[in-house]
C-alpha cells in the first residue's frame, strides 16, 4: 500500500531503544517526542524491550515488528544515537527524510550507521551533532543540537539553596557505572566528608566499597529520585568521568544548570563549551582545584547565587522558544 503524501512529508518518527533510563539518549528522545507533539504527528519506536521504568511513566512507545509490518513508514525518521543497530525495515520505510543524532562518541557505529541509511531516501542524510567536540571528531557537516531540557522542570529551588552550613550538599547524578566516575574523585568526596559536607550521588552504587559509609555520604542507584527533584536538594554539582571516557556533551551538566546549580566540572567534555570558567560555572584539572572551588562556593552564599543565576541564563538562552523552534521547523522541512 503506497503512503499517502501527509504520511510520508509530515510524520516524524523518533527511533531508539529506550533501554537505560538513566541515558542521556533515552530522555533526549522524550524531550522530542514531547516537543514534536506540539506542531506534528510524532511517533517514538523502540526495536527493543523498553525499560521498566518508562512503562511505568507511561511512555507511549511503539514496539518495531517487522513480521507485523509494524514499523516506522514515509515521513521523517530520525535516530536519537547510533549506538544500536537498525533493522531490516529501513529498506522499506519508504522515507521523505532521514536523521541522525550523533551523541556518543563511536565512530565505528556512526560509520556502519552512514553506510546503512545514505542509500535510502529521498533526500540526502542528514547529520545532528549533541556538541562542537563531537561534531569535530568526524569532521563532516551537520548541525549542532544540544539535549533539549524542560528548563520550566530543571528550575531553581523554591525554597532556594542556602541551607545552613551542616546541610551544605554537593553531589550528582549519572548512569550507575564505573566509566561515568573518575577513579580520583573518590579523593575528592573524602575531602568534602571530612569537611562535613553532604555528598550526594545518584548512580553512585558502582563506588560501593571505595567510600567509607558515613551518615552524610548518600550512594543511590541511578534513577532513584526524579533528576529535577534530586537536583534541587543540592547546594553544587560536581561532574566528571572517566578518563577513557570522553563525555560528549554532558545533559545531566545542563539539567544542573538550568537549575541554578554552581557546576564545578572536569575540563574535559563536551559541556565545557557551555562554562565560561567563573561566570556560569567552574572548570578544573586538578583534584585539589575542584576541593578549593567547592570550598569558596560553600564560604559565599552570594557566589553560589551569582554562578547559579549566570548558569540558569545560559540554558534559558540555549532551551529558548526559539532556538528549539528553529531546530523542529528545520527537521520538518
Amino acid at each position: 500500500m503506497s503512503l499517502s503524501i501527509e504520511d510520508r512529508l509530515y510524520h516524524v518518527h523518533l527511533v531508539n531503544p529506550m533501554t537505560n533510563a538513566a541515558g542521556g539518549s533515552e530522555w533526549r528522545a522524550l524531550q522530542l517526542l514531547r516537543e514534536f507533539s506540539r506542531i506534528s504527528q510524532v511517533t517514538l519506536w523502540s526495536e527493543g524491550t523498553p525499560h521498566s521504568h518508562f512503562v511505568a511513566m507511561g511512555c507511549p512507545i511503539s514496539l518495531i515488528r517487522k513480521d507485523e509490518n509494524h514499523y516506522p513508514r514515509g515521513g521523517i525518521i530520525i535516530f536519537v544515537g547510533v549506538y544500536f543497530d537498525i533493522g531490516d525495515w529501513i529498506l522499506q520505510s519508504e522515507a521523505h527524510r532521514l536523521v541522525v543524532i550523533y551523541n556518543t562518541f563511536s565512530k565505528y557505529r556512526f560509520g556502519d550507521a552512514l553506510t546503512r541509511l545514505t542509500p535510502l531516501g529521498d533526500e540526502p542524510l542528514d547529520l545532528v551533532f549533541a556538541s562542537k567536540a563531537i561534531a569535530r571528531s568526524v569532521s563532516l557537516p551537520g548541525r549542532i543540537d544540544w539535549s533539549p531540557i524542560d528548563i520550566d522542570r530543571f528550575c531553581p529551588s523554591p525554597k532556594g539553596k542556602d541551607f545552613l552550613r551542616a546541610d551544605f550538599s554537593v553531589g550528582r547524578h549519572s548512569r550507575d557505572l564505573l566509566k561515568k566516575h573518575n577513579v580520583n574523585d573518590v579523593k575528592i568526596y573524602r575531602a568534602l566528608l571530612k569537611d562535613g559536607v553532604r555528598v550526594r550521588i545518584m548512580g553512585g552504587t558502582c563506588l560501593i566499597g571505595t567510600l567509607r559509609k558515613t551518615p552524610t555520604l548518600d550512594l543511590l542507584p541511578a534513577c532513584t529520585i526524579p533528576a529535577d527533584r534530586f537536583l534541587r536538594d543540592l547546594n553544587i554539582f560536581l561532574y566528571r568521568t572517566s578518563d577513557e571516557y570522553l563525555e560528549p556533551s554532558g545533559r545531566v551538566v545542563t539539567e544542573a544548570m538550568a537549575s541554578a546549580l554552581p557546576v564545578v566540572a572536569g575540563h574535559n567534555g563536551g559541556y565545557a563549551e557551555l562554562i565560561d570558567h567563573g561566570r556560569n560555572g567552574f572548570l578544573f584539572e586538578t583534584d585539589s582545584e575542584a576541593i578549593c572551588i567547592i570550598r569558596q562556593l560553600r564560604k559565599s552564599g552570594i557566589l553560589r547565587r551569582r554562578i547559579g543565576g549566570a548558569a540558569r541564563e545560559t540554558t534559558k538562552t540555549l532551551f529558548s522558544d526559539a532556538v528549539r523552534r528553529d531546530f523542529l521547523e528545520w527537521c520538518l522541512r
